[in-house]
C-alpha cells in the first residue's frame, strides 16, 4: 500500500492557472495566440500546450500556471 502525506502552505500572491480548449481546426490560431502570450509572460509562467482526445474528436487545448 502507497500513501502520499502534503503539508500545504499559503502563497501571496496567489497563483492562478488553467487550461483552455478549442477544437482541433483552430489549432493554427491558438499556437499563434500561445507564441504571443509566451513572448510577454514572465520568466516563472509555466505554459504548456497539448492535443488531446475528448470524446470522440479531437481538441487542441493550452495549459498556464
Amino acid at each position: 500500500m502507497t500513501s502520499i502525506e502534503y503539508r500545504l502552505h499559503p502563497m501571496n500572491p496567489t497563483i492562478l492557472g488553467g487550461y483552455i480548449s478549442w477544437p482541433l481546426d483552430q489549432a493554427r490560431d491558438v499556437m499563434r495566440y500561445f507564441r504571443d502570450i509566451a513572448l510577454d509572460a514572465p520568466e516563472v509562467t509555466n505554459l504548456m500546450f497539448d492535443l488531446r482526445w475528448e470524446e470522440t474528436k479531437p481538441i487542441f487545448g493550452i495549459e498556464a500556471c
